[in-house]
C-alpha cells in the first residue's frame, strides 16, 4: 500500500511502482473506495481562501493641553458677549458659534478656539461677576 500511495502523490513523474503483493494492492484500492464513500463531499467543492490574522486597532488616547486665554481673547469676549454679562445669563452654544464667525469675520482672535472651550470661559466668567 505505501507503494501506491507514492504512485498516486507523484504521478507526474510517471513513476510506477509495482507491489510486491498483489492482493495487498488490491486491499489499498478496496480500503480507498470504502473511505470515499463513507465522505459525503467531495474536496473539488471547497473553494481555497487565505486565512488572515486579524488585530485590533488600538485606540491612541487625545492628548489636550491647556491654552491660556490671552489678555486680547477676554477682551473680545467682553464685546461680543456684552449684552450677557450685562444680563448675567449664559449663552447658548448658537450664540458662542455667532461669536466665533463674528470674531472671524472681524480678524479677531477666538475663532481659533472651540466653541465648547469658548462656552465654558464665558459661563465662568459670568459666574465670577454673579
Amino acid at each position: 500500500m505505501k507503494n501506491h500511495l507514492l504512485h498516486f502523490f507523484l504521478p507526474t513523474l510517471d513513476i510506477v511502482l509495482e507491489s510486491k503483493d498483489e492482493n495487498q494492492f488490491e486491499q489499498g484500492q478496496q480500503e480507498d473506495a470504502q473511505n470515499e464513500a463513507e465522505i459525503p463531499f467531495e474536496f473539488e467543492d471547497f473553494e481555497e481562501f487565505e486565512v488572515e490574522k486579524v488585530q485590533k486597532q488600538k485606540r491612541k488616547s487625545v492628548v489636550m493641553h491647556k491654552i491660556k486665554w490671552t489678555v486680547d481673547e477676554e477682551e473680545e469676549i467682553r464685546t461680543l458677549f456684552k449684552k450677557f454679562f450685562e444680563a448675567k445669563k449664559r449663552p447658548k452654544p448658537k450664540d458662542c458659534l455667532k461669536a466665533i464667525h463674528t470674531s472671524k469675520k472681524n480678524n479677531g482672535v477666538i475663532h481659533n478656539r472651540k466653541k465648547d472651550v469658548l462656552k465654558k470661559k464665558v459661563f465662568r466668567m459670568i459666574d465670577k461677576l454673579k
